[in-house]
């Protein structure tokens, strides 16, 4: 007597609730979404089944029983859900786009919230072991995504200086410890002053402007004075002669040497 389930979903866009009754299929509910199904998921996180399904419009609807008859229960648009996409109970929807990478995005009642992405990397399957992620790409190669400690990785030319260098957090900004980083990059901080060689810039705290021989040179936002160190923000660095790369997903600023001093 036990009745049996089962939801059936098509690339053409169809996606039905059926039941198997006196030996044969009956359709209990059917529907079309917009766009073709790529994905289909059973959500049993809240204790009621849900199913989710994504459609190649990136719209997003999810339906569940109460009272006995199918109800909407999401109906969003997710853009930038990719072209395979597997839900991993606990952990949040893992995407795979063509364009933006692997993605892993968190369920929130009408949205799809990003929790991290790596550009340029996607897979065709994925597998959730032990608490850890592990693709499988087109030519069957498997990796192990890693998680990585919190906080911003700091390169200079392709060198790793993370450790070496302090960082300040001031609301969305990061500031750069310029005594840690002036090394690196080939001044030194001197009595209030960013030297290199005979050339310098006077330094004012709080204000978002650097000196040139008296010469104010604005910056988008100002220094900040911080245990007696300066720290700069990265607009600072492109009158020096550096051209930093920001990799918001990875949390990565690579700074290169593009030109010599502009003045």
């Amino acid at each position: 007597d036990t009745i049996v389930i089962n939801i059936n979903t098509f690339k053409s866009g169809y996606v039905g609730v059926l039941t198997w009754l006196d030996q044969e299929f009956v359709t209990l509910w059917e529907n079309y979404p917009w766009g073709l199904i790529e994905s289909l998921f059973v959500l049993t996180d809240s204790g009621y089944p849900e199913w989710l399904v994504i459609s190649s419009q990136k719209m997003v609807y999810g339906w569940r029983l109460q009272n006995g008859e199918v109800v909407l229960s999401r109906h969003f648009h997710a853009p930038y859900v990719g072209e395979k996409a597997f839900y991993i109970p606990g952990e949040g929807l893992l995407s795979f786009s063509a364009k933006r990478g692997t993605s892993l995005f968190k369920l929130e009642r009408d949205s799809f919230l990003e929790l991290w992405n790596i550009p340029g990397f996607a897979g065709a399957e994925a597998f959730y072991v032990n608490g850890e992620f592990l693709i499988r790409d087109e030519n069957y190669n498997y990796f192990h995504l890693i998680p990585r400690s919190a906080g911003w990785e700091i390169y200079v030319g392709g060198r790793d200086v993370t450790d070496q260098i302090g960082t300040l957090q001031a609301g969305s900004l990061l500031y750069f410890n310029l005594e840690h980083l002036g090394p690196e990059l080939g001044f030194s901080i001197e009595n209030g002053r960013l030297v290199q060689g005979e050339r310098f810039f006077e330094l004012e705290a709080e204000k978002p402007l650097v000196k040139v021989d008296g010469l104010p040179i604005p910056l988008k936002h100002p220094l900040l004075l911080a245990d007696n160190d300066f720290y700069a923000p990265l607009d600072l660095f492109s009158l020096l002669g550096w051209s930093p790369a920001v990799d918001q997903a990875r949390q990565r600023i690579e700074f290169n040497k593009s030109w010599g001093w502009w003045f």
